[in-house]
């Protein structure tokens, strides 16, 4: 039996003395604490797993006029007016800026998974044309569906007017915030 001498200050009398300790004591000791290292590392393993795991989830958001049925069938082309519409529907998400007065309720639901972009999984368009005397003549419903993709140009337009670089137009900035 092997046995380490460590020397500890005893104040029960005025005798100092040497305790000794077996190693057992000191192994089981040692043993108790990689014990708790390895619960504590496996802890925040799995808890970083978990949480890691939480952030994949989907996330689903809801725009624009989220409309029941219901409220789109209390509408009739004909028999209600402005006023009609907007009591029941509120106001609208848009509205024509040409020709026929034409209101629009459009609702999106997205779904994004993280940090990757958002894929469209349902689109509602809900057109009211209107008359002169605010009269709904018709009602169109258009879907996911029917909608197109539209590809913005890149092209840039062309201005007039001198080009000018940062440090030009710093130079020509200084004597003028004196004014």
């Amino acid at each position: 039996m092997y046995c380490l001498l460590i020397v500890v200050t005893v104040d029960v009398s005025p005798i100092q003395g040497q305790i000794c300790i077996p190693m057992k004591a000191i192994a089981k000791s040692q043993f108790k604490i990689q014990r708790s290292a390895r619960q504590l590392v496996l802890f925040v393993a799995i808890s970083s797993v978990a949480i890691s795991a939480a952030g994949c989830g989907s996330r689903i958001s809801n725009r624009g006029a989220v409309l029941s049925e219901a409220q789109i069938a209390s509408v009739e082309p004909g028999s209600s007016s402005r006023d009609d519409v907007l009591f029941a529907l509120g106001s609208p998400s848009n509205t024509a800026s040409f020709g026929q007065e034409t209101w629009y309720y459009i609702y999106e639901k997205d779904e994004s998974v993280a940090f990757l972009e958002a894929e469209v999984k349902e689109r509602i368009i809900l057109a009211l044309s209107f008359d002169d005397n605010g009269k709904l003549i018709d009602k169109k419903i258009t879907g996911l569906e029917e909608s197109q993709l539209v590809i913005p140009v890149e092209r840039k337009t062309q201005t007039a007017g001198n080009k000018m670089s940062f440090i030009e137009q710093m130079i020509a900035n200084v004597g003028r915030f004196g004014k």
